[in-house]
């Protein structure tokens, strides 16, 4: 009888320190999907501006294409004189 009292209580024991693991493992669990949310946050905010910066970048292109024309018609007109 003392035995099976012995295994009982070590069985409570171990139910115990398995429900503490558990209640561990969701807390970690928890973090870990806040992070994820934080980081799909981040992530979207990065796609963000790098659709604005190409959108800058190619403003920038058409501006340096015209400057590079003026630059011709000048040069065209310095010429002629």
């Amino acid at each position: 009888m003392a035995q099976v009292e012995g295994a009982l209580e070590r069985l409570a024991e171990a139910q115990v320190r398995t429900e503490e693991r558990m209640g561990r493992l969701a807390e970690a669990q928890a973090r870990t999907e806040e992070r994820v949310s934080q980081l799909e946050v981040a992530v979207t905010k990065l796609a963000e501006a790098q659709a604005r910066t190409e959108e800058r970048v190619s403003q920038l292109e058409v501006a340096v294409t015209k400057l590079a024309e003026a630059q011709a018609r000048t040069e065209e007109r310095v010429s002629q004189l």
